[in-house]
């Protein structure tokens, strides 16, 4: 379960949708959700948990892009936009 799996953990999983102008992402520490930020059309659809220290340096108006999901992403992370980097899927079995 996913829950076991996520356990001592940081995970963060990121919603890329440029079609519909959707971005969010989903912050879990030992298996707990921490943070869930969703915006359309930059503005906020669904929050969850208490800002992080990045999002003080946006807008609301920049989630109609991706450049805010990739703030969010290396400020978690560490990783930057790669044009040929490839994430591995986690998928349980």
């Amino acid at each position: 379960n996913a829950a076991r799996t996520l356990a001592g953990t940081r995970a963060m999983a990121a919603l890329f949708s440029s079609v519909s102008t959707i971005y969010g992402f989903w912050l879990y520490e030992d298996a707990e959700l921490v943070r869930r930020a969703v915006f359309q059309d930059g503005s906020p659809v669904d929050e969850v948990g208490t800002a992080l220290p990045f999002e003080a340096g946006l807008q609301a108006e920049d989630w109609f892009s991706e450049a805010a999901l990739w703030t969010a992403v290396g400020a978690v992370t560490g990783l930057s936009f790669q044009p040929e980097q490839r994430f591995q899927v986690y998928a349980e079995r």
